[in-house]
């Protein structure tokens, strides 16, 4: 077979319904391809002209879960079309080989077609025709093939379509609608066929079987399929519900977009009865989101409770719950004496982050380290219980656990942990006081507490952080940051190989040893929210022993910070709830007024404010809860829509002249910078550096240059053409300020200056400003500790939250400060401030977020 001198045919790959498929080589470009070659009396019934016409819609899609069209044409009287050839496996060999996947193999691969899916119905494309055959798996990920195909062949061959026998569609994942005939149906249809393969992947078998065409279809259009929790018991109620909506007889029941499936599905986790428990507990109003999430999801009364069972594995199981801490705020980064009776913590109750301590089953917390004029977190008991260690900004402090004989052991240092013997301490270098804002590139070291010598134990090129030393003082637990996934890895104390725990898509924090050294505890939203999990491990090699078994997960709240008492069975950790809302208030520059602040929403969602639109009737907002999406919402708060349903972490949207977004994210492995419409559609990467981070990318105005922050955080630039190689990327000669460099946040209106922070302040932000003009960056006045002020039109001046709360008016030029009377209430020192082109608006985010300390007692290690 020739197809016009382009290919070269190596071998048939496989044959279906509609066309044959073989493996070729593309000579042009020297790259394996996969050559559909339709059947010749269906090629026969469309004709050449009609078919080609028809595909070209298709080749407009570009998704990372989308295999894109590369080629079509006619060759030999035979219709063609040429997709990538991708080494790995259909879903459908995968279920034929393991019946039923994983639930969280299951939940990813659904919602990465349904972002294929969103992305094409955007478009006015359907699929027609998802099934397993038609979905790639790659590495993992999945890949929709066949996009649009079916359209097209129907589009083209119209009525002779019948001449040829064929059927459009699979019986087992055909909607009602499509199995009746009806010509025109629309996104609904997918979403049917998608609820049906997500069925078959939970369940082994599609939602409708039978021993022809005639008996499937006819199930189709009478009955319902079997609950999935009745075929497989650890299928929790959400995800069944979730994808029994999608499987509606009437398109009017099922979710309105695949985006909206996606969303369904993300809140589904991985556990039976707790989740059960959630779901069916009174949910009564009350300040405290916290508790109220925590009892839903642990309260069980009168019996051991147990979270976490997974098909060959046993539960971990606990007697009692208690909470620990009352107030309102947060209590945050917790730790346990040895003998489980005394809880250390970090709270802001004082107006910066204080130590307390406070005896178990006792309510009256007592400070042993605050200092009005700095931070102190991060405590950690002794392995006697009689010192405390934790962190300022100038370094690792130890404190008796009583308060007294308070001195420095390291000029640096945070996050710490002592060794068995209590005679050293090890800690990183950068602070994780926000696990998920971690991208600099950090160590981990260990100092000895008398000496103070210090040698370094893990460095880069990923970023490590959060280290906790095993039992036996031979291995250290810690978080790795590599191309965006956080994983859980271990590596010897005396320095040497990092062995991976976790390695997986997951996000996984906070870890800690158990008593016997025999797991690791940590914080991770592998089942949908942040948990508590543990991993069995081999204290001595450091490589894990078994699969992740989850412990404890609220229905409304995020559980982390999981810390073990080393001689008492109890664990205590931090239950987080957390909103995030796009709020506006009135700017009035000459009076130097805020006014009329007003939330925008009060929904259940995470959701930041990243940037306003030029004609300032749009906003860009991103989801700060992991998977992190790009959303858009009309200025006056109507019209909230989602404009990424990929799965993966999509941060910081800015607004590029010509009305497109410009955002970092990691959908390609590693984080990279993208563009596309603010619609979602037309996507295309302005980065392809293999190794290191892109984040924080804005372009000028005209186009031409980007700038992000690379792996160091430093402020870098490239100019097109896109994606940019490395060799395209500039440092910013001179943007550097005390020997620190800067890490960018935005450009000024009109282009001149860049304004970022110095990282070497926990404590807020050290603003500085870079002038591109004069090649040359200054520190900006210390008291504006906003992490992302926002630009007036003048390009010169930055409206700042100051130390005190309150916001002023900083010229970057003098360095002068104006106060402004006037509050943005419920604003974050680290969020976003937005200013209008024109000047009279700021947007900002409301955040409210409460978190208290838990414990869960009689922890179960010896199973």
């Amino acid at each position: 077979m020739a197809l016009a001198e382009r290919y070269t045919v190596d071998r048939e790959l496989g044959a279906g319904g509609m066309a044959t498929v073989y493996l070729a080589h593309d000579l042009k470009h020297e790259r394996d391809v996969a050559i559909k070659v339709l059947h010749p009396d269906l090629g026969a019934a469309l004709g050449a002209d009609r078919f080609l016409s028809e595909i070209k819609t298709t080749a407009k899609l570009q998704h990372p879960h989308i295999l894109p069209l590369l080629d079509s044409g006619a060759a030999d009287g035979l219709l063609y079309y040429v997709m990538p050839y991708v080494r790995g496996e259909t879903l459908r060999a995968r279920l034929d080989r393991e019946r039923q996947l994983p639930l969280d193999d299951a939940l990813r691969i659904a919602r990465e077609v349904a972002g294929a899916l969103e992305h094409a119905h955007r478009q006015g494309i359907i699929h027609r025709d998802i099934k397993p055959e038609n979905i790639l798996l790659q590495d993992g990920a999945a890949v929709v093939a066949d996009f649009g195909i079916a359209l097209a062949v129907q589009q083209a061959g119209g009525p002779r379509l019948t001449q040829t026998g064929l059927s459009l569609g699979t019986p087992q994942y055909m909607s009602p609608e499509q199995a009746m005939g009806e010509r025109t149906i629309d996104a609904r249809s997918d979403i049917y066929a998608l609820g049906a393969v997500t069925y078959e992947m939970l369940a082994g078998e599609p939602p409708f079987t039978g021993a022809s065409v005639q008996a499937i279809v006819a199930k189709v259009l009478s009955e319902r399929p079997v609950s999935l929790g009745t075929l497989r018991d650890t299928v929790p109620p959400s995800l069944n519900d979730a994808v029994m909506r999608a499987l509606s007889r009437s398109p009017a029941d099922r979710p309105a977009s695949a985006g909206q499936f996606a969303s369904s599905l993300a809140t589904a986790t991985d556990t039976r009865s707790a989740e059960r428990s959630a779901l069916r507990t009174p949910m009564r109003p009350s300040r405290w989101r916290v508790a109220t999430g925590v009892v839903a999801a642990l309260a069980l009364s009168g019996a051991a409770y147990w979270l976490g069972a997974r098909q060959g594995t046993a539960p971990v199981t606990f007697n009692r719950t208690v909470r620990l801490t009352l107030d309102e705020g947060i209590e945050t980064t917790p730790a346990i004496s040895p003998d489980g009776k005394t809880l250390a913590y970090s709270s802001k109750r004082g107006g910066t982050w204080d130590v307390y301590v406070q005896r178990i089953g006792g309510r009256t917390p007592i400070v042993i380290a605050g200092d009005s004029s700095s931070d102190e977190e991060f405590p950690t008991f002794s392995p006697d219980g009689q010192r405390i260690a934790f962190s300022r900004a100038n370094g690792v402090f130890v404190v008796e656990a009583t308060g007294e004989n308070v001195r420095r052991v390291s000029p640096r240092g945070f996050a710490s942990s002592w060794s068995p013997k209590g005679d050293a301490i090890v800690y990183e270098t950068e602070s994780s006081r926000y696990p998920l804002a971690v991208t600099a590139v950090g160590t981990l070291e260990i100092v000895d507490v008398r000496s103070g010598a210090v040698r370094t134990v893990a460095t880069g090129p990923d970023a490590v952080y959060q280290p906790v030393w095993s039992p036996s003082g031979e291995r250290l637990a810690m978080v790795v940051l590599r191309n965006g996934q956080r994983d859980i890895q271990t590596v010897p104390a005396s320095g040497g190989t990092p062995v991976r725990l976790t390695s997986d898509a997951a996000i996984d924090l906070e870890p800690e040893w158990s008593a016997d050294g025999r797991f690791v505890y940590y914080a991770s939203n592998r089942g949908g929210t942040m948990g508590i999990w543990r991993i069995g491990v081999n204290q001595r090699s450091g490589e894990a022993t078994g699969s992740p078994q989850l412990v404890a997960a609220g229905a409304e709240s995020g559980f982390e910070f999981p810390r073990v008492a080393r001689d008492a069975g109890r664990l205590v950790f931090r239950a987080r709830s957390l909103t995030q809302n796009p709020a506006v208030a009135d700017l009035d520059i000459r009076q130097r007024t805020l006014s009329n602040a007003r939330p925008l929403s009060s929904r259940a969602v995470t959701l930041a404010v990243s940037d306003v639109s030029d004609d300032g009737r749009t906003l860009a907002l991103f989801s700060q809860e992991p998977p992190a999406d790009l959303w858009m919402v009309d200025s006056d708060g109507r019209n909230l829509r989602q404009i990424t349903t990929d799965g993966t972490n999509n941060r910081l949207p800015r607004f590029t002249a010509d009305g497109r977004l410009v955002f970092y994210s990691n959908r390609t492995g590693t984080y990279q910078a993208f563009r596309m419409n603010a619609d979602g559609s037309a996507l295309e990467p302005l980065t392809a550096i293999a190794y290191g981070m892109i984040t924080y990318p804005q372009l000028t105005a005209d186009g031409r240059t980007l700038l992000f922050a690379d792996s160091s955080l430093a402020a870098v630039e490239a100019d097109g053409p896109w994606p940019a190689t490395r060799a395209q990327v500039r440092r910013l000669t001179g943007a550097v300020v005390d020997g620190v460099p800067i890490a960018p946040s935005s450009y000024s209106p009109d282009g001149r200056y860049i304004v970022g922070n110095r990282r070497d302040r926990p404590r807020g932000a050290a603003l500085a400003v870079y002038d591109r003009a004069q090649r040359r960056a200054w520190g900006l006045d210390s008291l504006a500790v906003s992490w992302y002020p926002g630009w007036l039109p003048d390009s010169r001046t930055l409206l700042a939250e100051l130390r005190d709360g309150t916001f002023g008016l900083l010229d970057v030029v003098s360095n002068n400060v104006q106060r402004v009377s006037g509050a943005l209430p419920g604003h974050a020192v680290g969020q976003l401030v937005v200013v209008s082109r024109d000047g009279r608006k700021v947007f900002y985010t409301v955040h409210r977020e409460e978190a208290n300390i838990w414990m869960l007692e009689s922890v179960d290690e010896r199973r």
